[in-house]
């Protein structure tokens, strides 16, 4: 929690002048202090033999570490939409507040339309393929509003893309996610995946928010803001096509490797 809060602190505080700054550093060096004396403490805790709240050997498996970046990147990307394009909507064109949200329902209508499809070519074609093609639908709904000037067209293709990619993207993300962990790891992989997302929201939040007021708001900080999430999904891409897709141990000896420390080697 120290780390988490400690990051939202400095991206939040950045927003109102230099990195430099003693208010922006001090939370900055807590996250950094509390994240190395977390892992130094579960690295400890597996040296005597006790269980760790969160065990780093999950973490060896590239599937599984890229995966969970991955789906970090994208819960970033989704709700740093929805929480810029109502300044773009009101402030810009000068939308109404419940026009806007009427305007915004477009993109999880398209991720309901989307996820079964995604579902069904992840199980026929395996997690990479949807997964990529989900981050890059988002990519190009980015690109769209941060290359084009403001419009409630441009807008809602935009909308319509990112709710279609994520649609996409999630379901077969998440199944890659729990299907790279083995069983005796299932209960702390789903936490790290809702821990993920948690996460992700939030950080979607603080940076989008840091691009837009660092550009200048208005239409321009949209642009950049749009530009950076552009960025963030096509590095979500890359994450996933650069997992490796190799079988796991299963049975007896998958658990076992996995409960002495072994796993993911």
């Amino acid at each position: 929690i120290p780390t988490v809060v400690g990051a939202l602190l400095t991206l939040t505080d950045a927003q109102h002048g230099s990195f430099l700054r003693g208010t922006t550093i001090t939370p900055l060096v807590i996250a950094v202090a509390a994240g190395a004396m977390l892992q130094w403490h579960t690295r400890s805790r597996q040296r005597r033999g006790a269980e760790p709240l969160l065990p780093l050997d999950l973490f060896r498996h590239h599937e599984f570490s890229h995966a969970i970046f991955a789906g970090l990147l994208s819960y970033l990307v989704l709700f740093g939409m929805l929480f810029i394009t109502p300044f773009e909507m009101e402030r810009t064109l000068g939308w109404r507040p419940d026009s806007t949200g009427l305007l915004l329902t477009v993109l999880p209508v398209c991720i309901a339309i989307s996820t079964p499809f995604a579902g069904r070519v992840a199980d026929a074609k395996g997690t990479r393929l949807p997964t990529a093609i989900g981050m890059a639908l988002a990519t190009a709904g980015f690109a769209i509003v941060a290359a084009t000037p403001a419009s409630v067209a441009s807008v809602a293709v935009a909308l319509a893309m990112v709710g279609f990619g994520s649609g996409m993207f999630t379901p077969a993300n998440n199944a890659a996610i729990m299907t790279s962990a083995p069983a005796a790891r299932a209960s702390v992989a789903g936490g790290v995946l809702n821990m993920t997302r948690a996460f992700g929201t939030a950080l979607g939040v603080a940076v989008t928010s840091l691009a837009y007021s660092v550009a200048g708001a208005g239409a321009t900080g949209y642009r950049v803001a749009t530009g950076c999430l552009a960025a963030l999904a096509v590095l979500a891409a890359v994450a996933v096509l650069a997992a490796d897709q190799h079988a796991l141990p299963t049975g007896d000896e998958s658990e076992s490797a996995t409960l002495h420390g072994g796993g993911f080697a």
